[in-house]
């Protein structure tokens, strides 16, 4: 039997928003039932290359197969002209243990993974929150920002980045999908409603003593100990 290997192109074009957002509040919503079967993650940190692999597995219990990931960040690969992150997904029958499928998304479900969390923006920030702040000028930065405003209106989209010519260009996009992005400061961009931060920073980006009662945080870049982009 020939394994089918599905690339990222036609994963690309075999999915949308909408099946995103869907399978990922399903997903959220049989974990809070205890539905799932979620085993801690195994972490292999490159500190030489700085980078690091994640290797993730899970099981909707009602489902036919569970799927183990690899996740690699190298966050040196930019300066080379190299994606920052790549992986793969593979699909295993909970019947026979045979793998049925391995899909060479090279980081696309991950990202459209994460970028869902918009989810959770969406449902625990204010009803009237408005103005947007995001710390890190990555794909993360990007995608959070576009899928929220595919679930409510924003207004201003406050962004702080370390670097300026990154921080330019992700308000250039942004404002090209029709948001109204500037930069800003760590102190004005902690004053927005909505505080996303997208950043594997090791030391604090973000900081409580700057943040309005009131306003909701998701953070994305705090997955892993030595990741401390928010701080009391």
């Amino acid at each position: 039997m020939t394994l089918p290997v599905v690339g990222a192109t036609a994963i690309r074009q075999a999915t949308t928003f909408g099946l995103v957002f869907d399978t990922v509040r399903e997903a959220l919503i049989a974990h809070a039932h205890g539905r799932t079967a979620v085993p801690p993650p195994l972490h292999l940190p490159f500190p030489d290359a700085d980078g690091d692999c994640h290797v993730k597995a899970g099981w909707v219990t009602t489902a036919p197969a569970f799927t183990i990931k690899i996740a690699t960040g190298f966050y040196r690969n930019a300066a080379n002209g190299l994606p920052t992150n790549h992986g793969l997904v593979c699909l295993v029958s909970t019947e026979t243990g045979q793998i049925r499928a391995i899909l060479d998304d090279q980081s696309l479900l991950t990202a459209w993974r994460t970028a869902a969390g918009a989810l959770i923006t969406h449902a625990l920030a204010r009803p009237g929150a408005a103005t947007l702040a995001v710390f890190g000028t990555g794909e993360q930065a990007r995608l959070q920002t576009e899928w929220l405003g595919r679930l409510r209106p924003i207004g201003t989209v406050f962004v702080h980045g370390r670097n300026p010519d990154t921080t330019r260009t992700l308000c250039y996009q942004l404002n090209a999908q029709g948001h109204r992005a500037r930069p800003a400061s760590a102190q004005q961009a902690a004053a927005a409603d909505m505080i996303l931060t997208t950043a594997p920073a090791a030391t604090p980006v973000l900081r409580a003593a700057d943040i309005r009662e009131g306003a909701h945080i998701t953070g994305i870049g705090t997955d892993m100990p030595h990741k401390n982009e928010l701080r009391r």
